[in-house]
């Protein structure tokens, strides 16, 4: 279900999701005793970016969105990564996250779908 906004037809379901990531953060820092880390704002700036970004639907279909898409969760868990003890599970993310956004780059460059599961 899309609304037309002035930024375009917008998703009202990925709104909404937007919307309760707001409402989650702003709960953890209200709630938070600790300083806010710098990693936990880069990356909730980059997810609520993101969400923002992806409710619109000319971004979805735009053709570089899925190397875009995939190199944003590189990033995300590269960040996860720096903010744990240099977690091997979370390094293991990282890598996989890497792998993805080459394929997905192959498959902008050659119009494939290779290793994409669409749903």
């Amino acid at each position: 279900m899309s609304l037309s906004t002035p930024f375009g037809r917008v998703s009202v379901y990925r709104v909404a999701v937007l919307v309760a990531f707001l409402a989650a953060v702003a709960v953890a820092v209200f709630f938070s005793d600790e300083p806010l880390a710098p990693t936990f704002i880069a990356m909730s700036v980059l997810v609520a970016v993101y969400l923002f970004a992806s409710a619109l639907d000319r971004v979805r279909e735009h053709p570089l969105f899925n190397v875009a898409n995939a190199a944003w969760l590189t990033v995300v868990f590269a960040l996860w990564y720096l903010s744990t003890d240099e977690s091997v599970f979370v390094l293991a993310f990282v890598v996989l996250a890497a792998v993805g956004t080459l394929v997905e780059a192959y498959n902008y460059r050659n119009d494939t779908s290779y290793l994409r599961i669409n749903f």
